[in-house]
């Protein structure tokens, strides 16, 4: 009985002790499962260029600030040399400003603020940039073609400081007297009739525009965006995005 009493005793202390142990080995994996290894990022710096195309067309009375904006990425965006974003990814934004007539150029404007970047396979990141549009250079009134052109008279010939020959051989009659109105009444009527008509159409042609929805940038309308803050894009979905 007693031999039985010490057994029982040696037994429960020999599991006592491994009990602890075999509960933390148990609990190690589990522990080491539960955080995932980080994910690859990709890192596009502040002011990288992506090119753009436009989807939606944008308006001249219909499109106001605050409307969505999408277009998708017409070349493909690497960082070094792995690619960042694929062509034909989508891009979300929203309308900041849209001007009919921009002063200088007198061509209309867009302001547009982006904000979602989303893949083929669906995989979406949260961006920051806008657009920039180069303005339209106006042509200068000392062009090449007029520069160094030498100064003719009346008749053709160049200016020189002698007599001009081809006047002295074929002499001018006097004038007829006229008979009527004055050429200056005539040409002020006319003048004046010019006047209001252009008048007129233009403030038909603005009454017109002001109510007609007119394309300002159609669908298709090339252009860039800047990013203003970096953009992180997980590297492991680029390719699947990319087939």
């Amino acid at each position: 009985m007693q031999f039985r009493f010490v057994a029982m005793v040696s037994l429960a202390a020999l599991f006592g002790a491994r009990a602890p142990q075999a509960m933390a080995q148990s609990a190690v994996p589990a522990a080491q499962t539960a955080t995932p290894p980080d994910g690859h990022t990709i890192t596009l710096p502040a002011g990288t260029a992506i090119p753009l195309t436009l989807i939606n067309p944008i308006r001249s009375r219909s499109s106001k600030p605050g409307d969505a904006v999408r277009a998708t990425v017409a070349f493909p965006v690497t960082a070094g040399t792995q690619l960042a974003i694929p062509p034909n990814s989508y891009v979300e934004g929203v309308i900041k400003q849209v001007v009919l007539r921009t002063k200088g150029t007198g061509q209309p404007s867009v302001q547009i603020h982006f904000t979602r970047l989303l893949f083929a396979n669906g995989y979406s990141a949260a961006l920051d940039g806008d657009n920039t549009q180069a303005a339209l250079a106006l042509p200068s009134s000392g062009s090449p073609e007029t520069a160094g052109t030498p100064k003719t008279t009346s008749a053709g010939g160049p200016l020189s400081g002698g007599f001009n020959f081809a006047a002295q051989q074929n002499p001018q009659p006097p004038p007829l007297p006229t008979v009527g109105p004055s050429p200056a009444v005539v040409t002020g009527a006319v003048l004046g009739g010019g006047i209001a008509i252009t008048a007129l159409s233009i403030m038909l042609m603005h009454r017109r525009a002001t109510h007609i929805d007119a394309v300002l940038f159609d669908s298709g309308w090339q252009f860039q965006m800047v990013l203003n803050s970096p953009l992180v894009i997980g590297a492991d979905q680029t390719a699947p995005a990319a087939q």
